[in-house]
């Protein structure tokens, strides 16, 4: 969830640039929007791959560490 937003703004300009390229050569190309659709998500999968899971447990684990490494 942490690039989502930016991953949004790529595949938007991705599909923008697609329908740009549609009308000016007049013809639609299948091959170009499943590689629009894959790259979008292979974004979004390793967006959520590279998620950490946040729970009480874990703050309260990086809290105590922050303070030991503190003093």
């Amino acid at each position: 969830m942490k690039f989502k937003f930016s991953i949004i703004a790529i595949t938007v300009l991705l599909i923008v640039l697609f329908v740009k390229s549609t009308i000016d050569t007049g013809s639609f190309d299948i091959v170009k929007l499943l590689g629009i659709i894959a790259i979008a998500l292979l974004l979004f999968w390793a967006d959520r791959k590279l998620e950490r899971p946040v729970n009480k447990a874990s703050l309260r684990r990086d809290i105590k560490k922050e303070f030991k490494n503190k003093e």
